[in-house]
């Protein structure tokens, strides 16, 4: 999956209506008793004016639109924000999905994960594509009432249960309907910014287009859209794009030649007499990270008008493969092992699971990673460039 990071960080919180006192005060910013208004308004300078994601929110070069995210002094947000806006054109597929309210019902109103999965779900996250309509994912729902640098207040959040993802590249839809607590007496309210776009008669024609998937997909599933509060469509991304072009250029080997092993020979420190062989060798592979290692800057991938990815360099990588010592002849099933951050290249060898594998009749092949071993560079970190969090353009890519 890509490493890309979205900035959405959960807190759980819950709301309620303000005093009575401060509604007959005269105040026309205190929001009326009985009733919940989410934000939406397509023009301003607040982030969360708008329901986020959206696709609402893509600039005309088709990158994200960020110039109203809070402002930070911290220069690595600010790095991020810069990676964000050059590089990435759609959205997670893991999102946090923000909506933002004039105030919030209780937590009591609010649906468990479970009751999300239904047409009558005040808060819902659906599939609105051609062939997906109606597909629902569980979500987790959680209500900041006090907000931070970074959030706003009385903001609803939305994001799937853990072990479930949006589908890559396809429109998804988080619909809030009016019945949004009901059962505490309060009826959500369409905020005037949202008239018209479900019905195609807003002024703006890119914002009744980027709709149409949830306009058409209300049809489809028999939904009243005078049922729908406010509602945010979003198309996700696609994580792995990137890494099978890579993956195809180097399988195909009318672009990369089959690798040549080098350096073969007998590994006698990980080798037991008529229990395993091991052997350990070289081939040297692509990199396709541009700059230099061990990429405190840089680090991305690059590819021709044509889409085809760019071999920046060649690098030697050792192996390992242990054989079970039989008679047997081959060939052998293959399991690849790949250790975690910091480990040696022979340090799976003597493993419950290798040993397993071997009586079994598996070959065990591993390489060394890149930042360990013969692969480090001076002053790399098997750690930290693996993950290279200050760096995102190389942490996604690595």
């Amino acid at each position: 999956m890509l490493k890309i990071i979205s900035f959405a960080i959960l807190f759980a919180g819950f709301g309620c209506a303000p005093p009575e006192d401060e509604e007959d005060s005269g105040n026309p910013e205190a929001p009326l008793k009985g009733r919940l208004e989410p934000r939406f308004e397509i023009n301003g300078n607040d982030f969360y004016r708008l329901p986020w994601p959206s696709d609402t929110r893509i600039t005309e070069e088709g990158l994200l639109m960020l110039s109203d995210f809070p402002q930070s002094d911290d220069p690595l947000i600010e790095i991020y924000l810069s990676v964000l806006v050059a590089k990435v054109s759609a959205f997670s597929i893991v999102p946090v999905i923000y909506v933002a309210f004039d105030h919030l019902p209780e937590v009591s109103s609010i649906p468990l994960p479970t009751d999300t999965l239904t047409k009558e779900s005040p808060i819902q996250l659906v599939n609105v594509s051609t062939n997906g309509c109606g597909e629902r994912i569980p979500i987790e729902i959680e209500l900041e009432t006090k907000g931070d640098d970074f959030i706003s207040s009385n903001v609803v959040k939305a994001v799937p249960v853990p072990g479930f993802h949006l589908e890559p590249g396809t429109p998804y839809s988080l619909i809030v309907l009016t019945s949004l607590g009901e059962d505490e007496g309060l009826e959500t309210s369409r905020p005037d910014g949202f008239e018209g776009i479900l019905e195609g008669t807003y002024s703006n024609a890119d914002v009744v287009e980027v709709y149409a998937p949830l306009v058409d997909c209300l049809q489809q599933e028999g939904i009243d859209s005078d049922t729908v509060a406010v509602a945010t469509v979003f198309t996700t991304q696609d994580p792995t794009a990137d890494l099978i072009t890579i993956r195809d250029y180097v399988v195909d080997q009318n672009t990369t030649a089959a690798p040549v092993v080098a350096d073969w020979a007998v590994l006698d420190s990980s080798t037991v007499e008529d229990s395993y062989i091991s052997y350990r060798g070289t081939f040297e592979t692509p990199i396709f990270q541009s700059g230099t290692s061990p990429y405190n800057e840089g680090g991305g991938f690059q590819f021709t008008a044509q889409g085809i990815p760019v071999v920046q360099r060649w690098e030697t990588v050792p192996f390992i493969v242990t054989f079970p010592d039989t008679d047997e002849d081959g060939p052998l099933p293959v399991m690849i092992w790949e250790d975690g951050t910091g480990a040696t290249l022979e340090h799976h060898v003597t493993s419950d699971i290798t040993e397993a594998m071997l009586d079994n009749g598996f070959a065990v092949f591993s390489f060394e990673p890149q930042f360990h071993g013969d692969r480090a560079v001076p002053a790399s970190s098997p750690q930290s460039h693996t993950f290279n969090d200050m760096n995102p353009e190389a942490g996604r890519s690595v």
